[in-house]
């Protein structure tokens, strides 16, 4: 590490100044006891806006530092039983002493509706809020459901995401890493009622505190949070069917005292799925065309589950120490039989194959996390987060193909592959929050993380099982290690409730090496990068907004991808891992015009370096196709999105949101080049209709025009879903029918170089599905405590 960064970090670490907070306490009491979880609200006296709310504690206390020390406010105080008390204006620090309630004679507590009115969203200088507790429809359905209809996110039928027609989208919950790769956070999320989802933050623009990783975007889920004392739980099933079966129970259970709080939760699903695609492939033999059309079914059905606990241990109103575990287990077993027709020249040597693929792959792990939190004041706290985790995959894969000539039989081909990969993974981080110089807030933090992956792979060729012997010029060993030391520091500020502006610096050194005994690789990488994030906003509360935001990130790659291993798919198609893959960077810019808290446009422009992306490398003369990830050259992304609501009727209200835009590649790689460029738009529509004795019905699309998936052209595609709902007493009832005209398809293929291959592809997309939902105990516990642990970055690499 230079002298320039071990100064940087020195900085970072050591930055710490003296508060010169407003500081605004008091005690709440009640015929002389405390009142505990009392809500305190802060209005500016001259607009009577809306400032910020804070909660009494268990003894009645509350402090909390105003955004200025010019401003007029005043507190209103209010808690179901008593009488509101509204304080007289004030401005700086205020120390109320002892605020002495009166119980409310009149009021009952069957009579009391507490109605917080949020839009549906809300944007803020980096990124957008959808507020899924206020759509009654919305919080029917899971939370993979509510993903599907976010301004601007396409869900993949892999389970990923694209944001704007960018890639690369992390998820988190609750600030916390999900653990999980996209098949397994698939399953997690489509079985997560999106009731229990109290809103969710999409930055486009993510701030410092969180890994510069993730070029498209960050998604974090967070759900609600309860308030008093006891036991709660929750019980539920997702069923359906489509051309197979699915199922999925939970349950959830919580419960909170004084000084602890326990929670747990346990999932398990069992379902089965397919699809049906074809290829016809092109290739130039012995200076002629000749085509192989494969088409086939692939059957998978998957099996899993997982338990999560924790308990947080409140040491004092100030301190709190937590532990949260995670263990989860998963396998999905299947086959895929296909044939090929083969014309042209190629038909000499064969002119039909008939194959199939069984295949099983599996997945686990285990997470530990510790944590320690200080609130030292309202406006200054310290958070320590300790992880270890391990997990892991393997899979078993086998095929035959059945080679005939115009009926006759000949020499059959086998191959079967056998894969392990084991993950380790230690993480510490350290983050600190103050208010200084009035009314600036300082964010400062450090980061420090261990990764060692060990892989191994075993190829085995033959006519047959019986016969079948190892392949050395495929099985293959690689070990990898890396490290990554971080820090950084935000500087925020608000002006009089309009303007607010944050300034920050990230910096990340990164230690790797990866060694394969067994090809002669070996390779030390060591890089550090500078990270600046920029936001700036300017609002007039229920009018307008216009904010401003820019920002770097960094894409690493994942640890599989760096595996230089041949595998085989079939038996034309090879996958080869890239270990000199290099990270890309990502600059992004975008501005935001909001109306009246319900009308947004969005402009971006992003340029991406070193584009790491999937390529083919198709050698006609033998008959094959290398599958791979490389490095391309600059990409570039320019969209405009907008989010429009309707409000027809008082019982028919319509969301309605697009995104255009333009992506531009043009690279050259050892076999060809790569190049396209291409503008396109998404459209996604939302009406939500109240029908008699509450019933709520949703009507549900959207349409991708032309697109592009790496270097896989993708034809338009659209959907229509419908949905109905209700809720009686403590129980929830949600039915949905996805694709119900069956309409979903992913028609394309790859046109680049000498590769001309048009595909289709038909998932199983019309589902009718089942959701309950029962709820028991006291519903107003608050739930385990919102925090992150330090291991968000590395888990989104693993598989």
């Amino acid at each position: 590490m230079n002298k320039t960064t071990r100064a940087l970090l020195l900085f970072f670490i050591t930055l710490s100044l003296q508060s010169f907070s407003q500081i605004v306490e008091g005690k709440l009491t009640s015929n002389g006891a405390p009142v505990e979880f009392a809500n305190i609200l802060l209005y500016n006296q001259s607009d009577s806006s809306f400032v910020l709310g804070a909660m009494s504690d268990s003894t009645g206390r509350f402090s909390f530092s105003t955004p200025s020390s010019e401003t007029k406010y005043y507190l209103d105080i209010q808690m179901i039983g008593l009488k509101p008390f509204k304080s007289e204006p004030f401005t700086g620090s205020k120390n109320f002493g002892n605020i002495p309630l009166i119980r409310d004679e009149n009021q009952k507590l069957d009579e009391v509706t507490i109605s917080i009115q949020k839009p549906m969203f809300e944007k803020t200088g980096r990124g957008m809020i959808v507020n899924v507790e206020t759509s009654p429809v919305l919080k029917s359905g899971s939370t993979q459901d509510v993903l599907g209809k976010i301004p601007g996110i396409v869900v993949n039928t892999d389970g990923s995401l694209t944001l704007k027609g960018r890639s690369n989208v992390r998820i988190f919950m609750d600030g916390k890493p999900t653990f999980m790769s996209i098949e397994d956070l698939t399953k997690l999320l489509e079985n997560t009622p999106a009731d229990e989802i109290e809103k969710i933050e999409v930055f486009e623009t993510p701030p410092a505190k969180f890994e510069a990783a993730g070029n498209a975007g960050i998604i974090n889920i967070v759900r609600k949070k309860g308030k008093g004392l006891g036991f709660k739980g929750s019980l539920g099933g997702n069923t359906g069917y489509g051309n197979f079966h699915k199922f999925s129970p939970w349950a959830y259970l919580n419960y909170r005292s004084k000084k602890i709080n326990t929670y747990g939760s346990g999932w398990y699903y069992n379902s089965k799925s397919d699809y049906v695609g074809t290829g016809n492939m092109r290739m130039i033999i012995n200076d002629e065309e000749s085509f192989f059309y494969k088409k086939g079914q692939r059957i998978s059905g998957s099996i899993g589950g997982g338990s999560r606990a924790g308990i947080d241990y409140f040491l004092s109103d100030k301190n709190t120490i937590g532990y949260l575990g995670m263990i989860y287990s998963g396998e999905a077993t299947g086959e895929e039989p296909s044939f090929v027709d083969v014309t042209g020249p190629a038909e000499d040597n064969y002119d039909y194959i008939d194959a199939n693929e069984d295949f099983k792959y599996g997945w686990y792990g285990q997470t530990h996390n510790l944590n320690f939190k200080r609130q030292i004041k309202d406006s200054e706290s310290l958070n320590i987060d300790i992880d270890f985790i391990a997990r892991g995959n393997y899979s078993e894969t086998s095929a035959i193909n059945n080679y005939s000539i115009k009926g006759t039989a000949l020499t059959p081909y086998y191959f079967e592959q056998e894969s392990q990969t084991d993950v380790l993974i230690g993480v510490s981080k350290l983050d600190y929050e103050k208010t200084i110089l009035k009314d600036w807030a300082l964010e400062t933090g450090m980061k420090a993380s261990w990764v060692n992956t060990k892989n191994n792979f075993k190829a085995f060729t033959g006519t047959g099982a019986s016969d079948a012997i190892e392949d050395l010029n495929q099985s293959n060993d690689f070990d990898y290690t890396e490290s990554i030391y971080s820090a950084y520091g935000i500087l925020a500020k608000k002006w009089k409730g309009k303007w607010s502006v944050d300034l920050a610096l990230r910096i990340e050194h990164t230690d790797a090496r990866g060694v394969s005994p067994t090809t002669d690789i070996n390779f030390n990488r060591a890089y550090t990068s500078l990270f600046p994030n920029f936001s700036l906003s300017y609002t007039i509360p229920k009018k307008y907004n216009l904010s401003a935001s820019a920002t770097r990130r960094i894409q690493r790659p994942a640890y599989h991808q760096l595996n230089p291993f041949t595998s085989q798919s079939n038996q034309f198609n090879y996958n080869e891992g890239n270990p000199f893959l290099n990270p890309q960077y990502t600059d992004q810019i975008n501005i935001t015009w909001g109306i009246k808290d319900a009308f947004y446009f969005t402009l971006s422009g992003a340029q991406t370096l070193g584009l790491m992306t999937h390529v083919i490398e198709q050698e006609d003369s033998l008959e094959r196709q290398t599958h791979s990830v490389q490095n391309l050259d600059d990409f570039y992304n320019y969209s405009l999105n907008a989010t429009i609501p309707i409000k027809i009727k008082k019982w028919w209200s319509i969301n309605l949101n697009g995104t255009l835009y333009n992506n531009k590649l043009k690279s050259n790689a050892d076999f060809g080049t790569f190049s396209y460029e291409l503008t396109s738009f998404n459209l996604q529509m939302q009406q939500f209709i109240t029908l008699p004795k509450q019933w709520k019905f949703e009507l549900s699309g959207f349409y991708n025009h032309d697109s592009y998936w790496n270097i896989y052209f993708v034809d338009p595609h659209y959907q229509l879903d419908l949905g109905l709902s209700k809720k009686i007493k403590n129980w929830r009832l949600t039915f949905a029918l996805k694709d119900f005209l069956n309409i979903r398809e992913g028609n394309g293929g790859v046109f680049q170089n000498n590769i001309q291959m048009p595909t289709t592809y038909k998932p199983e997309s019309r589902i009718f599905r089942i959701n309950i939902n029962y709820a028991f105990g006291n519903q107003g516990v608050k739930k385990e405590r919102s925090r992150k642990t330090g291991s968000e970055d590395i888990l989104q690499r693993t598989k």
